[in-house]
């Protein structure tokens, strides 16, 4: 069955304190995770610690939900997070790429054999591919970490993987320079709440949204998501 995965693992996570690394776990099952089942039909699930894998039955989502992963994370991290211990060498670089790029993400659609969510059990190529590839760039044991992509993307079809590994590679690149703040709207704007809407929801005017998802890139990103979801339904 062709389905979506979104696998992701904190970026840099050994350099925040125990406590604020919780709280966010906490924060993204209880309103993360709740809000992308109910609008998504989504599968959500913590694992190994801090990983994220997210199951998406219908693929056409799929780049939708991981981008709303992306954003809500780093909406959440300044200026809360701080860093677990200055005297270790890397703690301060680590706690950087942190705060840069949230998480690291592998996003596939691909065939899935087995799913049966009150077992927890995931089992398929897209689920295997996206483990696969964020073993092959985890930083936990590194002495040094040098992060030049935070998003891939993974597909057994050709066409789509072509198409689309370099629009999400550009699109890392845009949520590169984007501020908690900004990535706060657009993941409202991914749930696809108006401008309206998220005004009222965050207290701030229309134009003030307006200008916000602008400047964070939301045109393209809009019509990049628009793209796969036509895409993916062929």
């Amino acid at each position: 069955m062709l389905s979506g995965i979104v696998s992701s693992d904190i970026v840099g996570s050994t350099s925040i304190h125990t406590d604020d690394k919780l709280l966010l776990l906490k924060e993204l099952k209880n309103t993360l995770f709740s809000r992308l089942k109910s609008r998504f039909d989504t599968y959500t699930r913590i694992a190994k610690g801090d990983m994220i894998e997210c199951y998406i039955p219908n693929p056409a989502d799929t780049l939708r939900v991981a981008l709303i992963i992306k954003c809500f994370i780093k909406s959440r991290i300044a200026p809360r997070f701080s860093i677990i211990s200055r005297k270790k060498p890397d703690a301060e670089q680590r706690n950087r790429y942190f705060k840069i790029h949230g998480v690291r993400m592998a996003i596939a659609v691909d065939d899935m054999e087995k799913i049966d969510k009150r077992k927890g059990v995931l089992e398929g190529e897209a689920i295997y591919k996206t483990g696969r590839m964020l073993g092959e760039y985890h930083t936990y044991d590194k002495q040094r970490i040098v992060i030049k992509n935070s998003m891939f993307f993974l597909s057994g079809n050709k066409e789509l993987q072509e198409e689309f590994e370099v629009i999400v590679m550009l699109m890392d690149a845009l949520l590169l320079k984007t501020t908690s703040r900004q990535c706060e709207l657009l993941t409202e704007r991914l749930f696809e709440q108006s401008e309206s809407e998220i005004a009222d929801q965050l207290g701030i005017s229309q134009s003030g949204v307006n200008q916000g998802l602008r400047m964070s890139g939301w045109p393209s990103i809009d019509k990049a998501i628009k793209l796969f979801e036509k895409t993916s339904k062929n």
